[in-house]
């Protein structure tokens, strides 16, 4: 029997009815009773599209369009999309607090389709976006996170190891970056423009990986596929306060800092306001269950 998507292994129910976030941008279903979509794609004509999750709560072919600005009968989103590409303007929020990471711009939109054909990473293979490390970038709203009180927990893809590449920042403002960043050939989570870089470096690697980051007064910890760094101090003088939304906040760079555009696939982005040090192995069991890493 297979397990609905968004389901833990205890199958106690969808990973957010069991985890209340802050911020949730995911290929799949996050709560039972969230009614919203997916992702708002927009085809290379810029004719644009709600996409819904399909009967198995995640984004596929089968999923079923909605608003459809040129106006055509809703449909399938491989019917809707044809074989050229597609891109996203919106990818929803499902934390219930509605902060939609976005971009207007049509340069900068990452693919979810190209070529007629959905994007996807791992195995089994699930939908995902695609950056291209370029200039690629989807704007998140800040308000609310703070460096001494986050966990974040993400699913993404690296394709390069080279150069300085911000996968994502939640701040970048003088105070300082919540990022996750490539940097002298390693991978950190956490740089402080005033210095110093943290202690607690993976080795840059590409691929599909989960990984989390553990940011709470006092401790900073990076996990890879659920194994831990070393664990870095978070003092008063590191944490973020300048909690003013920018449009360099969000997924894929760092506007204005070309070097800095980070190339990938993207499939799950999670962010919570309070220590899930209790809940990381289950959150990160039921985030491997859906995109088998």
């Amino acid at each position: 029997m297979d397990v609905l998507p968004g389901v833990l292994a205890a199958s106690k129910g969808y990973l957010l009815d069991e985890y209340p976030a802050h911020r949730a941008y995911s290929m799949r279903q996050l709560r039972r009773d969230y009614s919203g979509y997916a992702l708002k794609l927009r085809r290379a004509d810029d004719e644009t599209a709600d996409v819904s999750f399909d009967a198995n709560g995640r984004v596929s072919d089968d999923s079923i369009i909605a608003n459809p600005s040129g106006g055509v009968s809703v449909t399938d989103l491989d019917t809707w999309v044809g074989s050229g590409d597609a891109f996203c303007t919106t990818w929803y929020d499902q934390s219930g607090e509605g902060v939609n990471a976005l971009q207007s711009t049509p340069g900068a939109q990452p693919k979810l389709y190209e070529s007629g054909s959905l994007v996807t990473e791992g195995s089994p293979a699930r939908p995902a976006l695609l950056f291209d490390g370029s200039d690629d970038h989807l704007s998140i709203d800040d308000a609310g996170l703070s460096f001494g009180s986050t966990y974040a927990f993400a699913v993404f893809n690296n394709t390069s190891t080279s150069g300085t590449k911000v996968i994502w920042s939640l701040s970048s403002g003088t105070s300082g970056w919540f990022v996750h960043i490539h940097v002298g050939g390693s991978d950190a989570l956490y740089y402080d423009p005033g210095w110093p870089y943290p202690s607690y470096f993976y080795p840059q690697v590409t691929g599909q990986h989960l990984w989390a980051y553990k940011g709470i007064d006092g401790s900073q910890i990076l996990y890879k596929d659920g194994t831990a760094s070393g664990e870095g101090n978070l003092t008063a003088t590191d944490a973020f306060t300048d909690t003013s939304p920018t449009l360099s906040n969000g997924i894929g760079g760092v506007p204005g800092v070309g070097s800095f555009y980070w190339p990938g696939e993207f499939q799950e982005f999670i962010v919570f306001d309070s220590d899930q040090s209790s809940n990381r192995t289950a959150i990160e069991a039921d985030m491997n269950l859906e995109f088998g890493m």
